[in-house]
């Protein structure tokens, strides 16, 4: 039974999985050894994580994410150059403007 947990995989929501690997059952004949001539090491468990492909697409769509500026400076560098080169919005282009976005994403 203690075997069976010991070699269990683990797993959470992030798409993490664990093992743990080696058993009682080592380490039990292990101490039945310690009183022959030659004493077998004792093996010792060890964890391994793996990664699922969900969690690392996530972790490749953030890194792509993250590349992407907030500011899209193209843009903005455009309308600089419009406004230096003397042009003017009027208030009526702007409230056109306005109400065709609210109308388009409402």
């Amino acid at each position: 039974m203690v075997d069976k947990i010991l070699d269990s995989k683990l797993s959470d929501a992030s798409g993490v999985r664990a093992k743990r690997t080696g058993t009682a059952g080592d380490a039990k004949s292990a101490g039945k050894s310690a009183s022959s001539a030659s004493p077998t090491p004792v093996t010792q468990p060890t964890d391994r994580v793996e990664v699922s492909g969900a969690k690392q697409q996530m972790e490749v769509l953030r890194n792509n994410l993250e590349s992407i500026p907030d500011v899209r400076l193209d843009r903005v560098a455009a309308v600089k150059e419009k406004i230096s080169s003397g042009y003017q919005v009027s208030a009526e282009d702007i409230a056109q403007a306005m109400v065709h976005e609210a109308m388009r994403y409402g």
